[in-house]
């Protein structure tokens, strides 16, 4: 892999995920295991994105997930205030 860049990262997202379960588990109308693991998975992914960003950028994304039954997925991460949140949206979607 000669004049090819590469990342390698690896990163420890246990005490996030037990946050992530705990806020699940407190709310009164949880999602689908599937949702949840879309969920998971997508930030897990802003919070790799965001780590090789400058320290002062934030980034706030939706994305609209195609199924049954469609739904959207927000997030933000902020490294700056130490920050990373995400939501599934089942209302409204177009």
């Amino acid at each position: 892999m000669r004049e090819q860049h590469v990342l390698l990262v690896h990163c420890n997202l246990a005490d996030f995920l037990i946050d992530y379960y705990i806020d699940r588990k407190s709310k009164s109308d949880p999602d689908s295991p599937e949702r949840n693991e879309k969920l998971i998975q997508l930030m897990a992914g802003a919070a790799l994105h965001i780590t090789v960003r400058s320290p002062e950028e934030s980034v706030a994304w939706t994305l609209l997930i195609q199924d049954e039954q469609p739904y959207s997925v927000f997030f933000t991460a902020s490294p700056a205030e130490n920050i990373l949140v995400g939501q599934i949206l089942t209302e409204n979607i177009r």
